[in-house]
């Protein structure tokens, strides 16, 4: 296997995990009638399953960043698997952008749906 190669396969691996977590953290934040209860509990598992991996010993031999910091920025923005591709085109990059405050909008509303609950 080639340097390069091994740099993909490294890169697809924290990548999926990012995707995964963005996904289930994502579908958790929805309004409780927009949710069922199987799926539910599956992306409650992926969740956990994602920050076991992110704060393990394998994820720190993967990357260099701090699992903590990758999860607070796939919360907070999202998951962009072409990040450099959107930052180099001004329509994807402001795309990105709206991404980027729905989301956040839609992680404060879950956040005071939380505390009231």
């Amino acid at each position: 296997m080639t340097i390069e190669a091994m740099e993909l396969l490294r890169h697809g691996i924290i990548a999926r995990a990012c995707m995964d977590y963005d996904t289930a953290i994502r579908y958790l934040a929805r309004a409780p009638e927009k949710q069922t209860e199987g799926r539910t509990i599956q992306q409650e598992a992926v969740k956990a399953e994602c920050e076991r991996f992110f704060y393990s010993n394998w994820f720190r031999v993967l990357c260099e960043l701090d699992g903590e910091t990758v999860m607070r920025g796939v919360a907070r923005n999202g998951y962009c698997g072409n990040n450099f591709t959107a930052n180099s085109h001004i329509g994807r990059k402001i795309q990105g952008n709206k991404r980027r405050e729905r989301r956040r909008k839609e992680m404060e509303e879950h956040e005071k749906r939380k505390r009231h609950s």
